[in-house]
């Protein structure tokens, strides 16, 4: 919660004066505490069992996980890849644009630009990813450079990097060379 609020402090330039959560032990704990007390940051609580009282932010939870729930259904993802199927929809959503900001999405509202789009692929889409010539093994022939992977995401703060599961091992990795395939 501390990194989150710094992050976000820092990529805002912008001072957070309240926090609203639910009693929840992790808000009201002492560290917690502590640390809006130094940001200068109110800690506003809903009651105890009453989630309505938290208003849009359990309203954007049920949207966000309805999405994830609609991406892993639709493209058939295995329910391990569950944080990354999170992830990737917190991503749509931020790029998304909102009616009630006229038209503007919540990355555009907080970065002064329009998402890039280009670069947007489908969660769990076939591709291909670039081996590197000191991850080939010289005994095998043909000693292929690429190999077929999923699609799972892009690594945070590394905008040229992907998150991809290779096909045949099930390993995650981190790469910068791709082919994906939308369709």
């Amino acid at each position: 919660l501390q990194k989150m609020l710094i992050k976000l402090h820092s990529r805002c330039n912008a001072q957070m004066r309240m926090l609203q959560g639910d009693a929840d032990s992790v808000f009201l704990s002492e560290d917690v505490q502590s640390f809006l007390l130094n940001m200068k940051c109110d800690l506003q609580t809903s009651p105890p069992h009453f989630k309505s009282a938290n208003g849009q932010v359990e309203s954007d939870m049920k949207r966000l996980l309805n999405k994830c729930r609609t991406i892993m259904h639709e493209n058939n993802a295995p329910s391990n890849l569950w944080g990354f199927a999170l992830r990737y929809s917190a991503l749509i959503l931020n790029y998304s644009p909102i009616r009630s900001n006229d038209w503007m999405s919540p990355y555009e509202l907080v970065f002064g630009e329009k998402p890039d789009y280009k670069r947007l692929y489908p969660f769990y889409c076939p591709g291909l990813y670039y081996v590197h010539k000191e991850e080939r093994s010289n005994t095998a022939f043909p000693d292929y450079k690429a190999k077929s992977c999923y699609f799972l995401g892009y690594l945070e703060g590394s905008p040229m990097s992907f998150v991809v599961k290779d096909v045949k091992s099930g390993r995650v990795l981190v790469r910068d060379t791709y082919v994906f395939d939308p369709d």
